[in-house]
């Protein structure tokens, strides 16, 4: 790997060592922004259950509150966050689970639920 011609030189190295980075700070601020924007959600509007899923596939309402918060004014930012929390709250809610993943507990409330009524004795459902 270190034969290629982008890490023989050392500037070019640095770079794509820096662009590497900014991408990975950059997705891990927009997974902390859609997280927290999730939850004022939840607050909100008294929901029980968001498919973070869906919460984490809201990419463009997240692109115009990151632009509001770089350069804009309050009000701006304020409109955008409210904007962001209503479409996570219209949108973004947990629907019925399929039958396949009912049987095979891939459904976080149902495998809560499952785990507090089963006891001790439930690993062999989860297991499988």
């Amino acid at each position: 790997v270190r034969s290629h011609p982008v890490f023989c030189n050392p500037v070019l190295y640095i770079l794509f060592k820096q662009i590497i980075l900014i991408f990975v700070l950059a997705s891990v601020i927009a997974y902390c922004l859609k997280a927290c924007f999730a939850n004022i959600a939840r607050a909100k509007y008294g929901i029980e259950w968001l498919s973070m899923e869906k919460c984490h596939c809201v990419t463009t309402q997240v692109i115009d509150l990151i632009k509001a918060l770089i350069g804009r004014g309050a009000t701006v930012r304020w409109e955008r966050s409210k904007a962001l929390a209503e479409h996570m709250a219209t949108k973004c809610q947990r629907t019925t689970p399929s039958q396949r993943d009912k049987d095979r507990l891939k459904d976080l409330p149902l495998l809560l639920d499952y785990i507090n009524n089963a006891g001790p004795y439930c690993t062999d459902k989860i297991a499988a």
